[in-house]
C-alpha cells in the first residue's frame, strides 16, 4: 500500500524523499587509520584474554 501511495505522490511530483537503504561502504569510503585503531583494540584484547587465562605469558 505504500509503494502504492509513493507512486502516485511521485507521479503527483510532491514525493517525499525516501531514506536511503542501509548498504556496506564501498573502499574508497573506508578510513584506513579507524581500520588500523581497530586492529591494535583487537591485539589488545587478545593479549588482554591471554594474560587473563595464564598470567605468566608476558
Amino acid at each position: 500500500m505504500t509503494n502504492l501511495s509513493q507512486t502516485i505522490e511521485a507521479e503527483q511530483g510532491n514525493a517525499a524523499p525516501v531514506a536511503p537503504v542501509a548498504a556496506p561502504v564501498t573502499t574508497a569510503e573506508r578510513f584506513a587509520s579507524i581500520d588500523v585503531v581497530r586492529g591494535f583494540a583487537l591485539l589488545g584484547i587478545l593479549a588482554m584474554n591471554s594474560m587473563a587465562r595464564d598470567p605468566e605469558i608476558v
